[in-house]
């Protein structure tokens, strides 16, 4: 069994594998030489199966067996997000702090000192409900996400695992799980790379985009080019 050792910071994981080969090169088979030189020993966030080539996608076909399923598990933990919801009054003072806040309430004091009074308060009083407005709806979008991902917990998605196809919780997802999402309304939370069929994905929560977006299988013509997130957005 490797020695890895893990620190977390900011709600982000670094690992450092003692001893190689570390999981990416265990799961995804990758080497751990690059340009024939090792690997640094330090400590970098985990890492992905998503700059890997395009053929490597289009011919896996999920986790074989069990042990390869509890190393992913291990590695990346639960498919889940810890979303800790801040007080008003927090979000309310990062607004406060802003350079372009500071230089307003800057320029109250001056309007104040040239016996500006009632135009000084006025503004003044403008500036934090306008701040208070910024911060009540980032609260209410922070509120709208941890209710998505509470609302989701128990949705179960079929996913290939050896030779079968079993249902599981969302929690219970782990990168290179191959899934089959059939029907519609399916709310999956998880980065998915579509391989075959196509759907309609509304991205409003991370995007913004109100309009639902079609998305299309990986296109793996070029079997050698490697996976690219911004030029295959579309999958």
């Amino acid at each position: 069994e490797d020695e890895v050792a893990s620190v977390t910071f900011q709600d982000q994981v670094f690992r450092l594998c003692v001893s190689p080969p570390d999981v990416d090169e265990a799961l995804w088979k990758k080497s751990s030489v690059a340009n024939g030189e090792p690997r640094p020993s330090k400590f970098q966030p985990l890492r992905y199966p998503v700059h890997l080539q395009l053929h490597f996608y289009s011919t896996w076909q999920g986790h074989k067996d069990p042990q390869s399923c509890a190393l992913a598990s291990q590695t990346y933990g639960p498919n889940s997000t810890a979303l800790q919801l801040p007080a008003f009054v927090e979000l309310l003072g990062e607004q406060v702090v802003a350079p372009f806040f500071l230089f307003q309430i800057f320029c109250v004091v001056l309007w104040s000192l040239d016996e500006y009074w009632y135009y000084a308060l006025f503004t003044l009083f403008a500036l934090l409900m306008f701040e208070s407005t910024v911060a009540y709806n980032r609260l209410k979008s922070l509120e709208r996400l941890h209710d998505i991902s509470h609302k989701n917990r128990n949705q179960r998605v079929w996913v290939r695992r050896g030779m079968a196809w079993m249902s599981i919780f969302v929690q219970e997802l782990v990168p290179g799980d191959w899934i089959s999402l059939s029907g519609s309304h399916v709310a999956v939370p998880a980065d998915i790379l579509l391989l075959h069929g196509t759907a309609v994905c509304d991205e409003a929560l991370l995007t913004g985009e109100s309009v639902p977006q079609l998305k299309q299988p990986l296109d793996t013509a070029d079997a050698k080019a490697l996976l690219d997130l911004q030029q295959h957005k579309e999958s």
